[in-house]
């Protein structure tokens, strides 16, 4: 699935004239598929201390470009509506009116 997602985020890249070096996509499916990796994204750490994330600039700036695009993303939008619902419950819980 992360290859999925990255394959997804590459091709938005190059619809939006940004295409990604074939060596640093190389190091990345190496550095997402390494076997005991510690590797974390800084999202994985904002969740974990119970913070906000940079969501809506990161990812959802990536399903704009995917939309003006016209490109598939199905799994991005997962992931988007899945921390958008984190984002959702960490307000209701930590954050005061």
């Amino acid at each position: 699935m992360i290859l999925q997602l990255l394959r997804e985020c590459a091709e938005i890249a190059i619809a939006s004239g940004y295409r990604p070096n074939d060596d640093q996509l190389s190091g990345y499916r190496a550095q997402l598929t390494e076997h005991g990796s510690a590797y974390t994204t800084s999202m994985l750490r904002d969740i974990e201390r119970a913070g906000r994330t940079e969501v809506d600039h990161v990812l959802g700036d990536l399903l704009k470009r995917a939309q003006s695009n016209r490109l598939q993303t199905p799994l991005l939008e997962a992931t988007y509506a899945h921390l958008q619902s984190y984002e959702v419950q960490r307000k209701t819980k930590y954050e005061r009116p």
